[in-house]
């Protein structure tokens, strides 16, 4: 057997400051603070069978830990809803402090593919995995900088822990062609909102899947050209969903805070053919086409002090009902200075709803960003007899802005009817090394 061990580290500092909103003398009334430091560890053992083994297996244990210390601030400085509906004075700030939130997991998983016959195998796997989260977080009110109300303490703890499994076959019609069926299930734990305990709304349930799929992957014409074809049926339930939350009255009245809540079911199903054809020894063309049907089975969004949202039978959020995908490469062969490559890519995607509004208005909540395609190139350098690669790359080519998240408008007078944007990365260039020893 073989034994792999994957450490990895890693941490960031975030910084944000937002001022969406002015007065009418240009001044801003209204400023969003986000400034966060995360770090992160992970550990993974994995035991697996050599290769060329009849009944090839793997088990393994994974760790990790995750440390968070973040804030989001809002200062509501002049003009604003806060002033005109509830009385409040100028210069009106709430701050949401997460001094200490911890993420620790802890899972073991094992695989393991059995022949049953010379071109048919079972393949079966288990994986348990246990979470917990904690979070120290504070509220507090302030005017001119100065704490109106005494600091609320928010601590919240939660532990998820679940059993998944997998199970299919494989059937070798020939060589070059094969049949295969999954059945799998998934877990994406719950997790904490750093929300007043009266709110209701201090943590989250996790999510769970149950997916199906079947499938063919093939080569043709002396393996110059394949094609992988797939179908699938995903059962989700307790779909997480993000939440731009304005409630009207309660404990959190006249705040802005951004919760993440459960559907009740989520169906995704549908399919994608892949193929790629050697065209020539130096030249490659892919090509993919995948359609989708989803929907919320079922999603009643009744938050206290807010209006009721159905969003049942609605498409979710980020998930385009189609998309075709082409790309080309050429490689020059450069002799004992290596190998240079060529490459660009296409995407196409369908129109879809941007996410971040659901249980606010419902014609905010479901936005459409309309359809759209967006083009990338590569250049890459690769020197196999000294082990150096060096790659360029440029994505959106055509610099297409496109949405992702969308959100009712800040709680100003002069911003509450309107709706605010998150673009996705707009043309971007970017370089790496790579050394290999």
């Amino acid at each position: 057997a073989s034994l792999t061990s994957v450490s990895a580290y890693r941490g960031y500092d975030l910084d944000s400051t937002t001022a969406p909103a002015a007065a009418p003398d240009g001044t801003a009334n209204f400023i969003y603070r986000h400034p966060e430091h995360d770090w992160a560890y992970t550990q993974e053992l994995r035991l697996a069978s050599l290769p060329g083994t009849r009944m090839p297996w793997v088990v393994g244990a994974y760790f990790s830990r995750e440390s968070i210390r973040t804030t989001v601030q809002m200062d509501y400085l002049k003009n604003t809803v806060l002033q005109a509906l509830f009385g409040l004075p100028p210069d009106f700030t709430q701050r949401f402090d997460v001094p200490r939130h911890t993420n620790r997991s802890i899972a073991v998983f094992g695989d393991v593919t059995v022949p049953f016959a010379e071109r048919f195998r079972v393949r079966a796997g288990l994986r348990y995995t246990n979470e917990r989260k904690e979070a120290l977080g504070t509220i507090d009110t302030l005017v001119s900088g100065v704490a109106i109300a005494p600091t609320q303490f928010n601590p919240s703890s939660d532990t998820y822990s679940k059993l998944t499994w997998k199970a299919g076959f494989d059937f070798d019609l020939t060589p070059s062609n094969l049949l295969y069926a999954t059945v799998s299930t998934g877990f994406k734990s719950g997790g904490l909102n750093n929300l007043p305990a009266a709110a209701g709304l201090s943590t989250y349930e996790p999510e769970t899947i149950t997916a199906y799929e079947v499938g063919s992957k093939n080569r043709f014409a002396d393996n110059r050209v394949q094609v992988n074809v797939s179908l699938f049926h995903y059962d989700y339930r307790n779909y997480q969903t993000f939440t731009f939350y304005q409630p009207t009255g309660g404990p959190l009245a006249g705040s802005t805070v951004f919760p993440t809540l459960n559907s009740q079911e989520a169906t995704f199903e549908g399919g994608e053919v892949q193929a790629e054809f050697a065209l020539t020894a130096n030249d490659r063309l892919g090509a993919s086409v995948n359609v989708l049907n989803n929907a919320f089975d079922r999603f009643v969004i009744a938050l206290p002090f807010a209006p009721v949202t159905d969003l049942s039978g609605e498409d979710v959020p980020l998930s385009p009902r189609s998309a075709v995908a082409l790309s080309y490469a050429h490689d020059f062969d450069l002799g004992s200075a290596g190998t240079l490559t060529i490459a660009a890519d296409g995407h196409y995607s369908a129109k879809y709803y941007a996410t971040g509004n659901q249980g606010a208005t419902a014609g905010n909540a479901l936005y459409t960003q309309g359809s759209y395609t967006k083009v990338n190139a590569n250049l890459t350098w690769e020197s196999a007899q000294i082990g150096w690669t060096v790659s360029a790359f440029v994505r959106n080519l055509t610099n297409k802005d496109t949405i992702n998240t969308i959100s009712g408008g800040y709680p100003t007078l002069d911003n509450f009817l309107l709706t605010n944007a998150m673009v996705d990365p707009p043309r971007t260039f970017g370089a790496s090394v790579h050394r290999s020893f």
